[in-house]
């Protein structure tokens, strides 16, 4: 089974909840507070008998989420010219330890307020995707063994990279136009 991130659309007052008390994503990603999983004092620095007071809390609106599958480490890589042109923020959101909440699964959960939500969204508008396509480099790609390991890139995987790079920023703009951060989880 691959890597997928996931960006997940949460109000900036619940990324100031998700900071302050980072045990709470345990409740947005597993609906739950398990302590028969995790040492919740070795984890997060609260006691045992003091988890039921985190459990009740809530996100204030339904979150949504997009699931990138493990290719979004490839389109991390085009996004960022290869890690050598557009190597910083908004560009690497994908991938970058930008305001990291905790490390859970198989990365860290970063968060981002709505401001850089839209700021992300508006950069990846303006890139043009010609340059994109230009800078795709498929010999680049199977020699540096982009992830998906052991996979054979070919001249059209662009193709689904720039629908799904369409689709992430639908998503970021939906999440701005209602006045939301995201948080990303690796799993």
């Amino acid at each position: 089974m691959g890597m997928s991130l996931f960006l997940n659309s949460i109000k900036d007052s619940d990324i100031e909840s998700l900071i302050q008390n980072p045990i709470l994503i345990e409740i947005l990603e597993c609906e739950e507070i398990n302590t028969f999983h995790i040492n919740t004092e070795l984890k997060y620095g609260i006691k045992y008998e003091d988890v039921p007071r985190y459990s009740n809390w809530r996100p204030k609106e339904k979150v949504e989420t997009l699931n990138i599958e493990g290719a979004f480490i490839s389109l991390d890589y085009l996004l960022t010219g290869r890690g050598e042109i557009r190597c910083y923020f908004p560009f690497n959101f994908l991938t970058t330890n930008y305001r990291v909440i905790t490390n859970m699964f198989a990365g860290p959960v970063n968060a981002f307020y709505a401001r850089e939500v839209l700021e992300i969204a508006r950069a990846l508008q303006g890139i043009d995707q010609s340059v994109l396509i230009k800078e795709y480099d498929v010999s680049h790609y199977n020699e540096k063994k982009v992830y998906p390991r052991g996979y054979i890139w070919k001249e059209e995987d662009v193709d689904e990279m720039l629908e799904q790079l369409k689709s992430i920023i639908g998503f970021l703009m939906n999440a701005s136009n209602d006045n939301k951060g995201i948080y990303t989880v690796i799993s």
